[in-house]
């Protein structure tokens, strides 16, 4: 059960098929160098909750942008290298949409580069794009 501030009914019992969820782009540790507005989480609460490491889906991101198959599987290939290269960079499936967006919009696949590279350092791009 769970009270509610509400005057008619305060007390709400729990629904049969009700099941608590929680996302986080941390562990409940607080702050890092890539997520610096996290706060740290009681290890009480935390404890409470069975934590699964969760990637981003592949398969969703290239059905979520039809037709750009090529640009997808470019920028998978780029998610890889960050992360081979142990780089704090994030390269997101709402990254992945708005290239695709801009692409529906007649922008050309150097504009989604620019954008994603912009405010990385040199040496960096070029672990991910090489001589590409």
């Amino acid at each position: 059960m769970m009270a509610l501030d509400r005057p008619k009914k305060p007390l709400v019992r729990m629904h049969k098929e009700f099941i608590c969820m929680s996302a986080a782009n941390t562990w409940g540790n607080g702050a890092d160098r890539q997520y610096v507005g996290r706060n740290q989480q009681d290890t009480a609460f935390v404890e409470r909750f069975v934590q699964i490491d969760m990637d981003y889906d592949e398969h969703l991101e290239l059905e979520l942008c039809p037709g750009k198959g090529d640009m997808v599987g470019k920028l998978h290939e780029f998610r890889a290298k960050i992360r081979n290269n142990k780089l704090e960079r994030t390269l997101s499936t709402r990254f992945i949409c708005r290239a695709f967006n801009w692409m529906k919009h007649g922008k050309e696949e150097d504009y989604i580069h620019e954008m994603l590279f912009k405010g990385w350092r040199p040496d960096e791009i070029n672990r991910i794009k090489g001589s590409y």
